[in-house]
């Protein structure tokens, strides 16, 4: 995969900016052994990858595709694996700010439920590069509430981190995998994957004419390595 800057991946200019390489997907060394290998590569990501091959084999179907269909999982240790990835990223930064703090506390506590505000949207992404924001706002023009959110967009689902949404300002068609949060740590439930909630492939990371985005950090995309002599 080729790692870049994702204001260089959508100026309009398309310049070809710098990019790292790295195998086998996108790695961030930030997290501790423990949380990496036993709360992450044991307990959690084990539901997430679950619920990824089974949307894939669906989505790559030569059959006429239903509307939805639903995925027996864990959806808690699904979050956490999700919250869990969002926090690796940006190697050697640590919790800022209450969403920050308030999922380190939901990951490293499988006791804990959700926090109240946060919610995390999910839907089919079908594309094969993948998306890494986590300090991000999004505006909408006309005085509302800004929408905070931390994103993760890889084949074949994308997920969407939000923090004290403003309903009525933004209100999303996509299944919220925090709706669940009265489930515990063990719990299973069928979870749906809605395959007519799609937003376009850019979305949210390049807004509509009425919105406008915000963002620190380093916000990334990956895509796969371009053949020598395509550039």
């Amino acid at each position: 995969m080729e790692m870049r800057d994702l204001m260089d991946r959508l100026s309009t200019d398309k310049v070809q900016g710098k990019f790292q390489l790295s195998q086998d997907g996108v790695k961030f060394r930030s997290l501790c052994p423990r949380c990496n290998n036993e709360r992450l590569g044991a307990e959690c990501d084990p539901e997430l990858l679950k619920l990824c091959n089974h949307a894939s084999t669906v989505m790559r179907s030569p059959l006429a595709l239903p509307p939805s269909f639903t995925v027996e999982v864990r959806p808690m240790r699904v979050l956490r694996s999700i919250v869990g990835h969002t926090l690796a990223t940006q190697s050697g930064r640590g919790p800022l700010g209450p969403m920050e703090e308030a999922m380190v506390e939901f990951f490293l506590d499988t006791r804990l439920p959700p926090p109240r505000q946060m919610e995390c949207f999910y839907w089919p992404y079908p594309f094969s590069d993948q998306v890494i924001l986590r300090d991000v706002s999004l505006g909408r023009l006309g005085g509302h509430p800004p929408l905070f959110f931390k994103l993760l967009k890889f084949y074949p689902l994308s997920f969407m981190l939000t923090w004290e949404r403003d309903v009525p300002t933004w209100n999303f068609r996509m299944q919220d995998l925090a709706r669940y949060r009265r489930l515990s740590n063990d719990d299973s439930a069928a979870l749906i994957i809605d395959l007519q909630a799609v937003p376009p492939q850019r979305w949210p990371e390049a807004p509509l004419d009425d919105c406008m985005l915000m963002m620190a950090g380093k916000p990334m995309i990956a895509e796969p390595r371009a053949e020598r002599g395509a550039r």
